[in-house]
C-alpha cells in the first residue's frame, strides 16, 4: 500500500459515487442530522434519515450503506439499531458506526460492544476517548468529547480493529485508521474543524458514501477522512471563524476532484 496507489483509487471511487449516487441510510442524532445529510449530497451520494421501526426494512431493501450514530439515543432507538444492523448484515450492506458518547455513557458502551461482538460492523468511528474506552483502556472524557492526546491512537485503532475483525477509524489532530494490521495517519486536519459540531458525523457519512462503492473496505475508511481533512484544509483557509467554516465545508466537498487529492493528500504509514 503507498500513498499514490491510495490516491488514485479513491479519485475513482469519488467519480462512481457521483455516477452512482447510492443511497446512504442514516440513523443518526438529531443534533447534527441536517449537515450529514447535505455532506453526503455534496459527495454525490443520496441521504435517507430514518429511525422508525415499522420503515426500517423497507428502507435497508433499498439502501447502499447504513451509518449509525448513537450521539443521541432516544427510547427504543437501541432496538432499532440492532434490527437495523441484522436487516443490513443479510444483504451485505456495509455498516458504519459513530459510537458517540461511548467513552462516558455506560449504556452507549454496552451498545457498540453488542454490535461490534453479535453482527458485522464493517467500520467504526470515534474519538481516541470513545476507542479506547470499547477496548477498556483507561481514558479521559469532557462530555462526548475526547481529552485525551493522540499518543497511542494507532495501536487503540490496531487492536479494537483485530479484536472484532473490523476497520477502526480514530479522527482527531491525527486521524488513524487500522485494519487489524497497517495503520494508516492522515495529517489533512485542522484545528478549526474541532470547533463545528458534526464534523465528525459529518466524517462517518462521508465513509458511508465510499463505503457504498467500495464495500466498507480500509480505502473506503481512508476516502471519507481525507475527503473531510482536505475539505476542511480549503475551508479554513477561507473562513474568519467557525460558523463560516460549517459553510465552506460542504462547499469544498463538493467542489473536490482529481487535482485536490493528489495536491493535498498527506497519508503515511506504520508497520
Amino acid at each position: 500500500m503507498d500513498c499514490t496507489k491510495i490516491v488514485n483509487k479513491l479519485i475513482y471511487e469519488r467519480e462512481k459515487i457521483r455516477e452512482k449516487k447510492p443511497l446512504i441510510h442514516h440513523i443518526t442524532n438529531y443534533i447534527t442530522a441536517n449537515d450529514s445529510a447535505n455532506i453526503t449530497l455534496s459527495i454525490g451520494a443520496s441521504p435517507v434519515m430514518v429511525d422508525n421501526s415499522a420503515e426500517i426494512k423497507e428502507i435497508i431493501q433499498m439502501a447502499d450503506a447504513l451509518v449509525l450514530n448513537i450521539g443521541s439515543l432516544s427510547p427504543g432507538q437501541e432496538e432499532v439499531c440492532l434490527k437495523a444492523v441484522e436487516l443490513a448484515n443479510k444483504r451485505d450492506v456495509p455498516v458504519i458506526l459513530d459510537p458517540v458518547g461511548a467513552g462516558a455513557i455506560s449504556i452507549r458502551k454496552e451498545l457498540v460492544i453488542s454490535l461490534l461482538s453479535d453482527y458485522k460492523i464493517n467500520i467504526i468511528k470515534g474519538n481516541l476517548a470513545e476507542i479506547k474506552s470499547i477496548i477498556d483502556i483507561p481514558t479521559s472524557v469532557k462530555g462526548v468529547d475526547s481529552e485525551d492526546t493522540m499518543g497511542g491512537a494507532g495501536e487503540a485503532a490496531r487492536e479494537l480493529a483485530w479484536k472484532y475483525n473490523t476497520i477502526t477509524v480514530i479522527t482527531g489532530k491525527q486521524d488513524f485508521i487500522s485494519d487489524g494490521q497497517s495503520i494508516v495517519i492522515i495529517d489533512n486536519g485542522v484545528p478549526l474543524l474541532a470547533m463545528v459540531t458534526g464534523t465528525g458525523c459529518m466524517t462517518a457519512s462521508l465513509i458511508g458514501a465510499f463505503s457504498a462503492v467500495e464495500g466498507g473496505s480500509l480505502y473506503a475508511a481512508v476516502g471519507g477522512v481525507l475527503t473531510m481533512g482536505i475539505a476542511g484544509q480549503l475551508a479554513a483557509r477561507q473562513s474568519a471563524g467557525p460558523g463560516m467554516l460549517r459553510y465552506k465545508l460542504i462547499d469544498e466537498v463538493y467542489h473536490i476532484n482529481e487535482n485536490k487529492y493528489k495536491k493535498l493528500a498527506q497519508i503515511n504509514f506504520k508497520s
